[in-house]
């Protein structure tokens, strides 16, 4: 009888402990469920968004504008019978062009520049030719008709040439308008291909970058007439330059 008494004490003290291992196998069990549940659910939904595909498209963005320089290449010349005289005569015009160029050039002086200087005896003759090419690049090509009109009357001064050019800052700013214009078209056409699904930017580059300069340059000659001969006064004619920029750009689709 108390064998079985102690037995039964046994046993009793044990239930506790066999609950709770139970109770504990029951919630690692449903653990592992929820585990496994959620891993289902997370990569259902990773699924969802994950990319369908990839689709690459090329566009191009321009932009115009009227360039707000402008370069003019001039020549000055001076004869005397040496050498000597013939470079202090030139000296003596030059004097007066910079002094002109001076005012149109910002009061920039690095914006004169010599390319060329030579003196040289006059074939077949006994004079002598001192001469100077010199570019000037103002920084307001509104300007250039003014300046064409002031050089006109400096003798021994030849205009041979005018052309406009973007500034690095206006050049600057229209590059990344262009390249907006690009992307917006870039966008635009993978939504096309890529419809009804939602498409996300991956990638871009720029596979060209063009700058086409449009203006209509003339220059003027040391009796102030233009270089078609035409008597009347020096007019300078501003056209249009356009910066473009060529993209390749890669979009998923989800």
């Amino acid at each position: 009888m108390d064998d079985r008494m102690a037995t039964n004490a046994t046993n009793a003290s044990k239930l506790p402990l066999m609950l709770l291992s139970a109770v504990l196998a029951l919630v690692i069990v449903l653990l592992a469920v929820g585990v496994v549940f959620s891993a289902y659910l997370f990569a259902h939904k990773v699924a969802d968004h994950a990319p369908r595909g990839f689709v690459t498209v090329s566009a191009t963005g321009a932009v115009y504008a009227v360039p707000d320089e402008s370069v003019v290449a001039i020549t000055a010349n001076a004869t005397g019978t040496t050498a000597r005289q013939a470079v202090e005569n030139l000296s003596l015009e030059l004097g007066s062009l910079n002094s002109t160029l001076y005012n149109y050039v910002g009061a920039n002086a690095s914006r004169i520049t010599t390319t060329s200087y030579s003196v040289f005896r006059t074939y077949n003759a006994i004079t002598y030719t001192a001469q100077e090419d010199i570019t000037a690049t103002l920084p307001n090509a509104s300007k250039t008709g003014a300046l064409l009109g002031s050089l006109s009357s400096i003798p021994g001064i030849y205009v041979s040439g005018v052309s406009t050019q973007l500034s690095d800052s206006q050049a600057g700013a229209m590059r990344g308008s262009a390249l907006s214009a690009a992307l917006t078209n870039a966008t635009q056409q993978a939504e096309a291909l890529a419809a009804p699904y939602n498409i996300t930017l991956v990638n871009v580059s720029v596979s060209n970058y063009y700058v086409y300069p449009y203006s209509l340059a003339e220059g003027v000659g040391s009796s102030g007439q233009l270089i078609s001969g035409l008597n009347v006064s020096p007019t300078y004619y501003q056209g249009r330059s356009m910066v473009q920029e060529r993209i390749s750009a890669i979009f998923s689709y989800s």
